[in-house]
């Protein structure tokens, strides 16, 4: 039926003149107007948009060019630019914009059925985003932006089926985008995608009560706690971690009191290397799998966290397994001793397996680190030098570091580097060195101590002191034994001890003043260790007796 009508002709075609005349009505918007009417005003500024012209006075240059054709093209007349100024300056603009939300009304369920690329669900997709407008302060005197400075920002709520405004709200530059969230509806069963600068726990706390989904990136100084995870996801996908979270802090846990999922990603197009960053107090970490990340567990960077827990976790194949620590503040002076609540953190049955750059490297941060029934296996480092760079186990400058029950096997330099001043001791306890470039090295002012631990190194170099500032602080190091540890090196539990191996049975119930809060109950595999008489190393000797099951 459009056969032989200019093309702008045919799309001017879609507006209902009877819906506009009713909006033109209800704001007076042709009052006293003669020649240029609401209706010749839209059109006008349509054949602008659609044209391309880049301002009023190219509209009308264009218009008048093409005086002859006007009537087939649906305009009734042109005007001078001055007119259409005018008519864009004293016009209600709700008249547009209510037209426009009507046409969005009808033209948003011919997509209902329309599948977004490589998505799955049925459920409504939904993108939230601004976008700021520079303009004139003199011109625009209510968009107030930043710096004295005009700004106007457009909020778009974007219904991806078909790729679809579903809500279009303007407002002045100083608007914050999170305040947006008050503005919509939330719709039952939809997910709304949005960057962190829209994170207000409040509003997206009701998006939850209206049964929504809502999907965004943390913002960086977030505070939470691991409460679960989940192991039946794809990591060909990109998916490193999807694991369940709840707020710890006095603020937002009281806004948004119920637990949130989060999962990490890996954008292989990007390269952008994950990081789990854990930059709280009191957050736990427990039951991860990372593998071929820069770093598998980073512990702050320009914050630090404390009192952390990581628990159940393997750390395999990252350039640094571990990675910076956590702080004590203030700093404790040279001559003063550790207060006993010092911050630390605690890895309890993690497995540090062939990183490239030091299983865990921890320094400058007057803290404490603890293994509890942890395996250090097959991780490297990048330099031969005999000094810091040379730890590929793990790495400790300026703090304490506890080892309990721990095996440290085949890594290609030191196994445990303690390295510091300010009191600094290193404590091992019931820990097995074996085919380590070299077991347990302590320098620069630091003191080592420790009980039941078996060695068995390359060309013997099990425990040495850096220089002569450093020393064994305990007599009992006396009692450490060196031999043949007789353990699997292969398989699925490398580092597990035989049956004749002095592993077995070899450590003790440790009830020392600085082990008592941190001793673990269970070895590597989830099994207890039997009482006042422990076995050497992460994995405890089954227990003699039948086993049953029961239900």
């Amino acid at each position: 039926m459009n056969i032989g009508k200019y093309i702008f002709a045919q799309v001017i075609d879609f507006i209902p003149r009877y819906q506009f005349d009713k909006l033109v009505k209800k704001y007076k918007g042709d009052w006293h107007a003669k020649e240029l009417t609401c209706y010749n005003q839209l059109l006008q500024l349509l054949f602008g948009q659609i044209t391309g012209c880049d301002s009023l006075r190219d509209i009308c240059m264009c218009l008048e060019a093409h005086n002859g054709i006007l009537y087939h093209l649906g305009i009734r007349k042109y005007v001078t630019h001055s007119s259409l100024s005018r008519a864009n300056e004293n016009r209600d603009y709700h008249i547009y914009e209510e037209l426009g939300m009507y046409l969005i009304g009808i033209v948003r369920p011919m997509y209902s059925n329309t599948k977004v690329a490589e998505i799955t669900i049925d459920n409504v997709l939904y993108a939230l985003d601004s976008t700021t407008i520079s303009t004139s302060i003199v011109l625009a005197a209510w968009a107030l932006g930043k710096y004295s400075k005009g700004a106007v920002k457009m909020h778009t709520l974007l219904d991806l089926r078909g790729s679809i405004p579903a809500n279009i709200h303007i407002t002045d530059g100083k608007w914050h985008d999170s305040n947006e969230l008050d503005e919509i509806v939330p719709e039952p069963l939809a997910f709304y995608m949005m960057d962190k600068a829209y994170v207000d726990f409040l509003a997206l706390f009701r998006f939850h009560k209206a049964d929504a989904y809502w999907i965004s990136r943390p913002k960086d100084n977030m505070r939470y706690e691991v409460i679960d995870h989940r192991h039946d996801f794809d990591p060909s996908t990109g998916i490193c971690g999807d694991f369940t979270i709840k707020l710890t802090t006095h603020k937002s846990k009281k806004l948004y009191p119920e637990p949130i999922r989060m999962v990490t990603y890996h954008d292989s197009e990007t390269g952008n290397d994950v990081l789990i960053a854990v930059m709280a107090d009191d957050v736990k970490i427990k039951g991860l799998t990372i593998r071929n990340a820069r770093t598998g567990i980073d512990l702050g960077h320009d914050d630090y966290a404390r009192s952390t827990v990581v628990e159940d976790c393997v750390i395999e194949g990252c350039w640094h397994g571990a990675e910076k620590a956590i702080g004590c503040f203030p700093v404790p002076p040279a001559s003063t001793p550790f207060p006993a609540d010092y911050p630390q953190c605690r890895f309890s049955r993690v497995v540090f397996r062939d990183n490239l750059a030091a299983a865990g490297y921890f320094y400058c941060l007057f803290s404490g680190i603890v293994l509890d029934s942890c395996l250090v296996s097959g991780n490297t480092h990048t330099s031969a030098a005999d000094d810091a760079t040379a730890a590929s186990g793990i790495y400790g400058y300026k703090m304490r570091i506890y080892s309990y029950n721990t095996t440290f096997l085949g890594n290609q330099g030191y196994a445990l580097y303690t390295q510091g001043d300010w009191h600094l001791v290193g404590y091992v306890y019931n820990s097995l060195f074996a085919g380590n470039g070299c077991g347990w090295r302590v320098i620069g002012n630091s003191y080592g101590t420790g009980h039941h631990n078996i060695f068995d190194n390359l060309s013997g170099r099990n425990y040495e002191l850096g220089d002569g500032n450093c020393k064994w602080r305990d007599a009992d190091l006396t009692t450490f034994f060196v031999t043949d540890a007789r353990i699997e090196t292969s398989g699925k539990y490398p580092g597990r001890p035989l049956g004749d191996s002095p592993a077995r049975g070899g450590g003790v119930n440790i009830n020392g003043t600085d082990a008592a809060r941190v001793e673990g109950t269970k070895d590597l595999l989830g099994n207890p260790y039997r009482p006042r008489h422990w076995d050497i190393g992460c994995y405890a000797q089954p227990l003699p007796g039948l086993m049953l099951l029961v239900k």
